[in-house]
């Protein structure tokens, strides 16, 4: 009998302060299965109670301390390359985890070809369609609800406050795609994962309280509009174009789910430059998605894409 594979924790963290603490108890005290707990700080300082609290724990053995500069996708394979362990979860520096979230990731992963686990987020945003398909379709990214409580075989996106990585295949594809930003990057990584012939599944056994803290995260206060929103370009022009839904993702769906939080943050801002800088970021996408030569099979475009039957 196969050994069980071991598990490793995985925070990257920017400017979050007493949460992350609070976050790292409740991993020491549900987690005590996990083989190593790895912190990876892109923030430039910390509090000095929260410094001095991380450098105990260093000491005593509890986590390991990996530091760089910002970037969550550079983050997240900073802690592929640092991990020895054969699965990494990566949670949120905001999160309450729940009892029992290693041995259901564990247990999720008991089929070779899975590659990727996403688990469940509760009281986060999401859509109340959730993809319960023979084959996920790439639009499904889009409606993957993280509150669900059934398990889901295939799914085409993951929450990245949640989900968990079969170490050896995300460095297969080259991990996490280092052009993004903070939006898009783990639904990228997922559907690279489908183009690699892995497989991808939902696990609602691995859950989560995502409290969203309203500062730091991968919030920053000099991002533009522009800045803001190119991630999501450059997914839509590597994904979803030429079909219709690159145009209800770059229009309609952006306009309903940003549009009201990008007026209330810029509300000084004449609309005129809001629209500049949606203009922008298309530009901006267009151009860097250009740049990538790898381009997904032709099978799997046409499974991705084709008509499925549903088994819901």
């Amino acid at each position: 009998m196969a050994p069980a594979p071991t598990l490793a924790i995985a925070i990257p963290t920017f400017r979050r302060e007493q949460v992350l603490l609070d976050t790292l108890r409740s991993v020491f005290a549900t987690c005590p299965a996990a083989a190593e707990v790895l912190v990876v700080d892109q923030s430039p300082e910390h509090e000095p109670h929260v410094a001095a609290q991380l450098a105990a724990w260093v000491r005593d053995g509890c986590i390991r301390l990996a530091t760089q500069p910002p970037g969550l996708p550079a983050a997240r394979n900073r802690a592929l390359r640092d991990c020895t362990s054969d699965i990494v979860v990566f949670l949120d520096d905001d999160v309450t985890v729940a009892p029992g979230l290693v041995e259901a990731y564990r247990a999720a992963f008991a089929s070779a070809d899975v590659a990727a686990v996403g688990g469940r987020v509760r009281a986060a945003h999401s859509m109340p369609f959730p993809s319960r398909r023979d084959w996920p379709l790439i639009r499904d990214y889009h409606y993957l609800d993280v509150g669900a409580q059934v398990p889901l075989e295939h799914v085409a996106s993951v929450r990245g406050c949640n989900h968990a990585v079969r170490r050896v295949a995300a460095m297969a594809i080259g991990g996490y795609d280092e052009t993004y930003g903070w939006l898009r990057e783990e639904t990228d990584f997922v559907l690279r994962l489908l183009w690699a012939g892995y497989r991808v599944t939902f696990e609602p056994a691995a859950d989560v309280l995502h409290h969203e803290a309203p500062s730091g995260g991968t919030r920053s206060a000099e991002d533009s509009v522009a800045d803001r929103m190119e991630g999501v370009m450059y997914f839509a022009w590597r994904h979803l174009w030429p079909h219709g839904e690159f145009w209800k993702d770059v229009t309609y769906r952006q306009a309903r789910e940003w549009g009201p939080r990008l007026l209330v943050r810029h509300a000084r801002q004449s609309r005129l430059r809001l629209l500049g800088g949606l203009i922008v970021a298309v530009w901006r996408g267009w151009r860097l998605a250009r740049r990538r030569v790898d381009r997904c099979p032709a099978d799997v475009e046409h499974r991705l894409w084709g008509s499925v039957r549903s088994v819901r």
